[in-house]
């Protein structure tokens, strides 16, 4: 047996080969938690949820919104807890809760935390993107697929009462309260800025003028300490240790001619992070089988009965820092197009839960430019002294479009239909995809919002000794904030401005 032929086999004991995806079965004894029950225990309820032995919930409906419900109601059987303090983290309650010194699940300070919902509450962001038509912002479905969870995970938390609850981490709680679309919507934007604004949350809150001393020292030492180690970790906000890998293979290389498909995620069993498996139908419309982040009725990573597909974390930036030139003695007003502009200002407050257990009041002033928050890098690189500060302009920053972007992968015959799927939405926030389908064609993609930052622009406009230093040392444009012909490109028939079309991002499609 040739060393190739091995390997396929290998992969073939391992991996999912796509057009194999039948629905899983479903033991005699094991639909103890279906539910059947309706509104008022009388009426039919909009879903049927069987489990299967391993006990993955089986959700058919006849609509999306149905689906969403079963979704909604299974999922709270099993991680109740886990997203109703998610949901706490979005709705800036951490600090009100569980007092402000603690972390949330993605390891951010509460009061940090609290302070940046706050200030993505009080600004509408979310509300904006829902009043978008589609495809800017939700289609029909996905809004009634929400609409279906939420109302899904109140009915099981009115059936069970708060009191009741199987998981202690939240029984009795009073940070476990129904919740509504809205919520979730928040939640799920939350996921789009994951790896742009949403990894800087502290840096941002960090950020504030110089006091008049630190600012008198920099303009007598004027720069920036550019010997400074700069790494990719510090200018991305992560801290390593996630990252996935997929294999995807096409017919010449597999044992029966058809799409092969090896995935393997690596986002944490445990916490906000981790995926959650189902298997969605709704007859003539939907079936797919799969995992999602928490929260999200809609399969991230799976496949069926035509396509299989994967993601790895991508290493294309989200987001691009400008460099603000200060008018001297005024570290809020910055130049722009021969002219200045003054930063904006915003003072959120939030309820925070005093050593005596009383409710106390925090409040704090965010500044922004006209390319986004002012930003605190973690590095000293991008301090706000008296002559520079940097702004953070997110690709994500208006992508509200990501359920649908997996719903219509979900619905997809082939690879080609997923590239289509991506190309349409330009939603995919932080990953590529790989993918495999029946016919035997296998696709790599990482068609997602990117700056459209090109080599032209970076020689143009990322001249500072700043900008050359971190684009040497990370390959990270820091573009010149002062001139209007430094904004991002504009690529035709993209869903939204300022982003790299897909012809301009990569893909391939395959059958080796």
């Amino acid at each position: 047996m040739d060393r190739r032929r091995r390997i396929v086999l290998s992969l073939v004991a391992c991996g999912a080969i796509a057009g194999a995806a039948a629905p899983a079965a479903t033991a005699t004894g094991a639909q103890h938690r279906s539910a059947r029950a309706g509104w008022n225990g009388h009426e039919p309820a909009p879903a049927r949820i069987r489990r299967t032995a391993h006990d993955i919930p089986e959700i058919t409906a006849r609509s999306y919104y149905g689906l969403g419900w079963g979704y909604g109601y299974a999922f709270a059987q099993d991680n109740l807890c886990q997203l109703a303090d998610d949901l706490v983290t979005v709705a800036a309650q951490r600090s009100r809760y569980f007092g402000p010194d603690g972390q949330d699940s993605e390891g951010k300070n509460n009061l940090k935390s609290d302070f940046y919902y706050q200030d993505i509450i009080d600004r509408r962001t979310v509300e904006t993107l829902l009043a978008e038509p589609y495809p800017q912002g939700p289609s029909w479905k996905a809004r009634d697929a929400v609409r279906g969870f939420a109302a899904g995970y109140d009915r099981y938390l009115a059936r069970t009462g708060v009191d009741n609850l199987p998981d202690a981490r939240c029984r009795g709680a009073a940070w476990v309260r129904p919740i509504t679309a809205n919520d979730l919507w928040h939640r799920y934007y939350q996921l789009a800025l994951y790896a742009s604004s949403g990894n800087f949350l502290e840096q941002i809150v960090d950020a504030a003028p110089p006091a008049p001393t630190a600012a008198a020292a920099s303009r007598a030492r004027p720069g920036h300490p550019l010997r400074t180690r700069v790494t990719r970790a510090q200018l991305t906000g992560t801290t390593g240790g996630l990252g996935s890998n997929a294999i995807a293979l096409g017919r010449d290389t597999t044992a029966n001619g058809r799409g092969l498909l090896l995935g393997n995620p690596h986002f944490p069993w445990a916490g906000g992070r981790r995926f959650y498996q189902s298997h969605l139908r709704i007859p003539g419309e939907l079936d797919v089988s799969g995992a999602s982040l928490l929260g999200v009725p809609i399969v991230n990573i799976g496949h069926n009965r035509d396509v299989a597909w994967s993601h790895t974390v991508s290493t294309a930036y989200r987001f691009t820092p400008y460099e603000l030139t200060l008018v001297p003695g005024a570290p809020t007003r910055y130049r722009y197009a021969g002219g200045t502009e003054d930063m904006s200002s915003h003072t959120v407050s939030v309820s925070v839960r005093q050593p005596d257990g009383s409710l106390g009041t925090q409040t704090h002033t965010f500044w922004r430019s006209r390319y986004g928050a002012i930003v605190r890098y973690p590095t000293a690189l991008f301090f706000w002294t008296a002559t520079n500060a940097y702004a953070l302009k997110d690709a994500n920053a208006n992508n509200l479009r990501i359920a649908d972007q997996w719903l219509a992968i979900d619905r997809a015959h082939s690879v080609g239909d997923i590239q289509r799927a991506l190309s349409d939405h330009l939603a995919v926030p932080w990953v590529n995809t790989l993918a495999a389908d029946r016919a035997g064609r296998a696709l790599y993609a990482d068609i997602s919002p990117v700056p459209n930052v090109s080599n032209a622009l970076v020689a143009s406009c990322a001249t500072s000794p700043v900008a050359q230093a971190v684009f040497a040392a990370a390959g990270l444009p820091v573009l010149d904030g002062s001139r209007p012909d430094c904004a991002w490109g504009q690529d035709p028939g993209t869903v939204v401005p300022g982003v790299f079309g897909p012809d301009h991002l990569p893909h391939v499609i395959r059958t080796d």
